[in-house]
């Protein structure tokens, strides 16, 4: 029996050991865990990037993907991977062979006939075109992006900047062999596609998929050289998709511009929303390379261009597996980096055409009528009739070239104060006349455009922060609020203000993005709505979004002021000189913005036009130094932050009672109590007598023998004095080490002196010899005192009200 219990007691003994072992790996897991996320915050926060931001969502939600069990394919389900492999495969096959009997052939067929006769002439040719250096390879190295999927072949891009001293010499051999003999390697015309289920759609319909494919690293690079070598140029000032120094907001801007102006009342205004059939799958090989030979670029470059759309394949990956190869017959290589802009030559002539003719809206006398990014076009006129020959243009166009209009999905917003009749068509078809449309990710509509815009972006911006609450950006046991405040500001701002800087926003637009803004802020740092405003923000180091779309406003200027395009400069001019009164003008409004930062006029901005990175600082220091100033200002009327202090609060920094970011989390708890007590919303018997119009009384529950406020409470009330006076007289001798009992007695002589010491010490920094190490002590052990008033009065309330 006594053997038994020995061995029972053994057992327990061991149990206990390997409870306390597994213990210690959970509290070393945790640690780690905690680093980890330490070091995604700052990464974070030094180099915000989208990548990132999916690495830091993705940490709140679970993780485990499922895989449809099934696809739907002929009619019938199929079950087994390769099954389902071979049914992309012929689906993705199937959308690359051009539907020529759809169309309009003549065009096509001459295109055919040019280009034989352009390949039997070049037969004889023994031009050689200037050859690669490494210096070009190497730039092209450079531009390659990284932490994308590797290739085919195991490679990527990083295998190629860290070895770039030595596979740069084989790549200049290998691309000047490709001019030299007119012949592109077939391991540059391969990919890898992965269908990628669209947003909410169904997983077993092929159609819901969408193909993201991986081309040849050594391919990109190759294609980055070359493109120095093809030297494209836009004939057209309208297109602003993918062109160095021109941002798609610009062509949203041309849209405002033209929609605002004052016009008289009896003139219209449409705007026709175009939506282009799978735009870049089904752009016609021959048709495109014909547009190639209009372009100013060797023979040789062209021959080069022919090759690598000549045999294009593709392979299928799912479920760990690759389906056989199949050819790309039509559309830009996905993945490549000529497509774009192919692209953009591929469809300019439309633009051309509709400008030649003066087919849309004029600005005056500059021509504005088709504001394009990419595919996505938008004509905008005041005439009916004007806009249904656009259409017919337009109709015409994708007909020889091969594409299709979506009629159904193309939309036409009527603008015009008195609406029209006008039944507009396209292909046949009859267009919609909707109330509103998405342009650019900015919803156009024909009234109440920017409460529409304003209410969509809020929405936006709240999906976002709700995204990112499972990582631990919000108040009490989340982040530290200066870290969740920059990563609030890095992915939750720009999302809430984009666009909004071309829409003529009224003060009561601004005020309800204020409102969404100052109620994240505060539930980033736990305090309560009747938080003044200024508290909010200066507690944290955040302006007002108003100040922000100022900022983009003010960015949007140096970019059409450095922009190389002559319809923008016209635009600019003519705002400028002629339209300065209309107040819905963005150039109007950055003449008043530019005034009240006091910074150079649009017109000495001309002249003298600052580079982006001084341009840059200058507009964060002017619009911080002015925002600042005026959010002190209303600090000094608010009788609730008597003791927040403001000469030492700097713009964009937070202030020093949130500076726990290395302390343990409990620290966070007893900072948010001393931040309510500084911003006057720690509620004390002295409060509920104001906020309950005096019928309740002032006095203090603990001692009943004065008044209870922030002084009572932190030096006077006698029930509280044993928890004071044991935490205090450590204060008091730290600082009087420092600074002599003499200057202690001389400062601090009064109760209200020693409540600001304890509130908020910053006030007393000259009086601690500007000593940040000894301010910071002093706010530790005085964010302790308060936390260990409040909780010991808490406790005592709670026994005095059983």
């Amino acid at each position: 029996m006594a053997e038994c219990w020995k061995n029972k007691r053994s057992c327990l003994k061991l149990a206990s050991e390997l409870n306390n072992e597994k213990k210690k790996l959970r509290s070393k897991l945790r640690a780690e865990q905690a680093l980890d996320r330490q070091k995604l915050y700052q990464q974070i926060i030094d180099n915000p990037n989208t990548q990132l931001f999916y690495r830091l969502i993705n940490r709140g939600r679970n993780n485990n993907r499922t895989t449809t069990n099934c696809l739907k394919i002929n009619g019938e389900y199929m079950f087994l991977p390769e099954e389902q492999r071979k049914g992309f495969a012929q689906y993705y096959e199937d959308l690359s062979i051009p539907k020529e009997e759809q169309y309009d052939c003549n065009y096509l067929n001459l295109c055919k006939i040019r280009q034989s006769c352009i390949q039997e002439a070049l037969q004889e040719c023994t031009d050689i075109p200037e050859l690669f250096t490494e210096s070009e390879i190497e730039k092209a190295i450079d531009c390659l992006n990284t932490k994308k999927s590797p290739d085919e072949y195991g490679l990527s891009a990083e295998h190629l900047k860290n070895a770039k001293e030595i596979v740069t010499p084989a790549l200049k051999s290998i691309f000047n062999n490709i001019l030299l003999y007119r012949k592109v390697p077939t391991s540059f015309k391969s990919g890898i596609l992965t269908p990628v289920l669209k947003k909410d759609k169904d997983p077993t319909e092929l159609g819901n998929y969408r193909g993201i494919t991986v081309t040849p690293v050594t391919g990109k690079t190759f294609e980055y050289s070359f493109l120095t070598k093809l030297n494209l140029e836009s004939k057209t000032d309208l297109q602003f998709g993918f062109t160095k120094g021109l941002s798609p907001i610009i062509a949203s801007l041309i849209i405002s511009e033209a929609r605002y102006e004052e016009k008289k009342g009896s003139e219209n205004f449409f705007i026709n929303i175009l939506d282009v059939k799978s735009a870049f799958d089904v752009v016609q090989h021959y048709i495109l390379l014909d547009k190639m030979l209009n372009q100013d670029i060797h023979p040789v470059y062209w021959k080069i261009l022919t090759e690598l759309y000549n045999d294009l394949t593709s392979k299928v990956k799912w479920l760990d597996g690759i389906s056989t190869p199949f050819n790309i017959k039509q559309g830009v290589r996905q993945g490549g980096i000529l497509s774009t802009h192919l692209y953009k030559v591929f469809v300019q002539d439309l633009l051309v055409e509709l400008e030649e003719n003066a087919l849309g809206y004029h600005l005056g006398n500059v021509y504005a009528g088709t504001p394009t990014c990419a595919d996505d076009i938008a004509f905008i006129s005041n005439n009916e009739n004007e806009l249904q020959i656009m259409l017919n243009v337009l109709s015409r166009y994708a007909n020889e070239h091969h594409y299709a209009i979506h009629p159904m999905k193309t939309q036409i917003i009527d603008c015009s104060k008195t609406k029209s009749n006008y039944k507009w068509n396209l292909c046949g078809n009859e267009i919609n006349t909707a109330e509103s449309g998405v342009h650019l990710g900015i919803i156009r509509a024909e009234k109440n455009e920017c409460q529409i815009n304003i209410q969509e972006r809020i929405q936006i911006a709240r999906r976002t922060k709700y995204a990112l609450m499972g990582s631990g950006v919000h108040g009490t046991n989340g982040l530290d609020p200066p870290t969740s405040y920059n990563i609030y500001k890095t992915y939750v701002v720009p999302r809430l203000i984009y666009g909004l800087e071309v829409l003529p926003m009224t003060k009561a637009n601004i005020e309800q993005l204020e409102k969404f803004h100052r109620k994240n802020l505060r539930h980033i740092q736990s305090l309560p709505e009747r938080t003044s405003n200024a508290a909010v923000l200066l507690l944290i180091g955040a302006l007002p979004i108003e100040a922000e779309i100022h900022k983009r406003c003010l960015s949007l200027l140096l970019s059409l002021l450095n922009c190389r395009n002559d319809k923008i400069h016209q635009i600019l001019y003519r705002q400028v000189t002629t339209n300065f009164d209309n107040n819905k003008s963005f150039f109007t409004r950055i003449m008043d913005i530019l005034e009240m930062y006091g910074l150079p006029s649009i017109t000495q901005l001309q002249k003298n036009t600052p580079k982006k990175e001084h341009w840059k600082n200058t507009i964060k220091i002017k619009v911080d130094k002015f925002w600042n100033e005026k959010t002190l200002a209303d600090v000094e009327n608010k009788s609730s932050l008597t003791f927040l202090n403001t000469s030492n609060l700097e713009p964009n920094k937070p202030h020093h009672v949130w500076n726990v970011k290395q302390l343990p989390r409990f620290e966070l708890r007893k900072a948010i109590i001393k931040a309510r007590v500084m911003t006057g919303t720690y509620i004390l018997q002295a409060d509920k007598y104001k906020f309950t119009f005096y019928n309740v009384e002032a006095t203090c529950q603990l001692c009943c023998s004065g008044n209870e406020d922030v002084i009572h409470f932190l030096t006077t009330c006698p029930i509280l004095s044993t928890t004071r006076e044991k935490y205090f007289s450590e204060i008091r001798e730290i600082i009087t080490y420092e600074i002599t009992a003499e200057k202690w007695n001389n400062v601090f002589k009064n109760k209200t002196a020693i409540s600001q010491l304890i509130v908020d010490c910053t006030k007393y920094k000259e009086v601690l010899n500007n000593s940040n190490k000894l301010v910071n002590i002093i706010e530790n052990k005085t964010r302790n005192l308060i936390f260990q008033l409040h909780m010991n009065r808490l406790k005592i309330l709670e026994k005095n009200n059983e």
